[in-house]
């Protein structure tokens, strides 16, 4: 087991490592290792071109964790994503192909480009991480399993909507915005995408091992879970009638783990405050809220309707909170 001091090292040097390769998004960054020591899904929305697979990719290999990638196409079927039995008559028994799912970081490439059938070969590995196959046979998948799914925006050509099941099944949903003209710069004069190179820096082991530091070694006092529960409540009863279908009780769950994440890579912290809640407030909210028809849905509108549940959420319950 990591001791405290290890763990904020080890994870300043993937921020670091990961930060060579990717120009302009560091915001997205930490809210990719909050998500990843929380062992909690990833999902980017943005333009083609705007290094969401790169990312999601450079992460994987500073991790020092297996990777596989897999690009969505609208002909694909489940069974190119978790892998199939195969009668061998020879030995009288069914063969286990796995197929690409079975690694600890999997990019979903454009996943809404895929139907909706295909999508749900996700599900259960999101949530439960075990494949089951037909005559009850059922895998265990690598430790630890991240998805990290790209998409473009819903009013691109050739896409499908993500259902509700599986949006809920992710932690974050991160805006991919359009780089600055000086990362742009910068951009421009790499020469390949994978041009610069970067280092393995942990393993699986030693995620695994953070991961259950942060489930079971940052503190979260009884103030923090109250105002946490009150924030995805405050979801369920929108007094501006935008909200259609409120944050999950899951959400609940996913909010106290994101929030120890948040406070262990942004702060270095041990310990939960309500500003941790507040930081991870939009991308945990933002995949999962429902919304009427008279939604706009630009980022400030977003950024708006979650700043209105915190401060609808805060109250008392946040007061003397440390």
């Amino acid at each position: 087991m990591l001791e405290f001091e290890e763990i904020c090292e080890r994870i300043e040097r993937i921020k670091l490592e990961v930060k060579k390769r990717i120009e302009g998004y560091d915001a997205l960054i930490d809210l990719s290792l909050v998500a990843m020591v929380a062992s909690g899904h990833l999902l980017y929305t943005g333009v083609p071109g705007l290094a969401k697979s790169l990312l999601a990719k450079t992460v994987a290999e500073v991790s020092g964790c297996t990777f596989s990638r897999i690009q969505l196409k609208i002909d694909m079927t489940p069974s190119d994503i978790i892998g199939t039995e195969i009668w061998r008559p020879d030995i009288k028994n069914f063969e286990m192909r796995h197929g690409p799912i079975f690694a600890n970081f999997v990019v979903a490439d454009e996943i809404n480009r895929t139907p909706p059938k295909t999508q749900s070969a996700f599900l259960e590995a999101m949530q439960e991480k075990t494949v089951s196959f037909t005559f009850s046979r059922t895998i265990d998948l690598p430790r630890p399993f991240i998805v990290i799914a790209t998409r473009n925006p819903i009013d691109h050509d050739g896409v499908f909507p993500l259902p509700e099941a599986q949006l809920d099944r992710f932690m974050f949903e991160l805006m991919f915005p359009y780089p600055s003209e000086d990362d742009e710069i910068k951009v421009a004069k790499q020469v390949t995408e994978d041009s610069v190179g970067v280092q393995k820096i942990s393993s699986p082991e030693e995620l695994i091992s953070i991961a259950e530091f942060v489930n079971k070694g940052i503190y979260v006092n009884d103030r923090i879970y109250r105002y946490i529960v009150k924030l995805i409540r405050c979801t369920r009863n929108s007094e501006n009638n935008l909200i259609e279908l409120g944050a999950s009780p899951r959400t609940t769950k996913m909010c106290v783990r994101a929030a120890k994440g948040h406070a262990l890579v942004i702060r270095r912290s041990d310990s939960v405050i309500p500003e941790d809640v507040d930081a991870v407030a939009l991308p945990l909210l933002k995949p999962r809220l429902m919304m009427n028809f008279q939604w706009q849905g630009g980022e400030s509108d977003w950024q708006t309707l979650v700043s209105d549940i915190i401060s609808k959420a805060r109250g008392e319950h946040v007061e003397n909170a440390y």
